[in-house]
């Protein structure tokens, strides 16, 4: 006899993340990665020290 509370038959609920091997390292991409950020942040200094600085210390 149902309840009547709605229950179905219970089935297993399907995983609603799909669990993948994790991603491999990628030695070129990380050396490419890593050149690039220094020379962001080797910008980032010659930026600073051709504006700002020279007007702090004058």
């Amino acid at each position: 006899m149902n309840s009547g509370t709605g229950e179905k038959t219970k089935t297993a609920p399907t995983p609603a993340v799909d669990f993948n091997p994790p991603l491999k390292p990628h030695k070129k991409t990380l050396i490419l990665l890593s050149v690039l950020f220094t020379a962001w942040v080797i910008f980032l200094l010659i930026l600073y020290f051709k504006t700002t600085y020279p007007l702090r210390h004058s």
